[in-house]
């Protein structure tokens, strides 16, 4: 692809969020020079998406799809809740143990 002014012009990506059969469009996009440029940025977003969630407490069962300028998806990512393994009791500040 040329523009009118002269060089190429870098693809464009779109990260659309799935959620509850709902799709939330990305209406800006972001330029990338590879698609596993726009792999590593998918990465990022998927990752904050789930700290987002851990933070917050809100369920997280999300879809992140990342489409070309064509409306083509390219890369899939699937954002479930993340696991809590120990949480602190509040208790003498040991994880997940009662004091006897």
């Amino acid at each position: 692809m040329t523009p009118k002014y002269g060089g190429p012009v870098m693809p464009r990506y779109f990260f659309n969020v799935v959620h509850s059969g709902q799709i939330h469009r990305d209406g800006i996009g972001q330029e990338f020079s590879t698609e596993e440029a726009a792999l590593e940025e998918a990465r990022l977003v998927a990752g904050e998406l789930l700290r987002d969630a851990a933070f917050s407490s809100r369920s997280l069962d999300h879809i992140l799809e990342v489409s070309d300028r064509d409306g083509n998806v390219v890369i899939t990512f699937r954002c479930s809740d993340p696991k809590v393994i120990a949480a602190p009791t509040g208790r003498s500040g040991t994880a997940g143990h009662d004091s006897d």
